[in-house]
C-alpha cells in the first residue's frame, strides 16, 4: 500500500497510537484494514466504500470510540484510504 508522504511525523510516545489500533481493531470494523505506518495510524478501506462518507461519519465514531482509550491523550494522525483516494483526520 502506498502511504500519504505526511504520514511520518512524531509524536512524543507509540502507546496512545497502540491503544487506538487496538480499540478500532477490538470493535472489526467491516472492510478496514488497520496498520501504523510511522506516526499514523493508516486504515484502509474497500475501494466500494465511499469514502467521503467514512470522513463525513469518523469525528462522531472518533467521540464515542475515545472512551476505550485509556492512555493519556496525544497528538494522532489517522489516514483512511481506499487505493485511489485519502484524507486525514488528526487530533491533538
Amino acid at each position: 500500500m502506498q502511504v500519504p508522504d505526511n504520514a511520518n511525523m512524531k509524536t512524543p510516545t507509540g502507546k496512545y497510537r497502540s491503544n487506538w489500533v487496538q480499540v478500532l481493531k477490538n470493535r472489526q470494523f467491516p472492510d478496514w484494514d488497520i496498520d501504523v505506518h510511522g506516526q499514523a495510524i493508516v486504515i484502509k478501506v474497500s475501494p466500494e466504500k465511499d469514502l467521503k462518507e467514512i470522513e463525513r461519519q469518523f469525528p462522531d465514531t472518533f467521540s464515542e470510540l475515545s472512551s476505550e482509550v485509556k492512555e493519556s491523550k496525544e497528538w494522532l494522525k489517522f489516514i483512511f484510504y481506499n487505493g485511489t483516494n485519502w484524507f486525514q483526520y488528526v487530533v491533538d
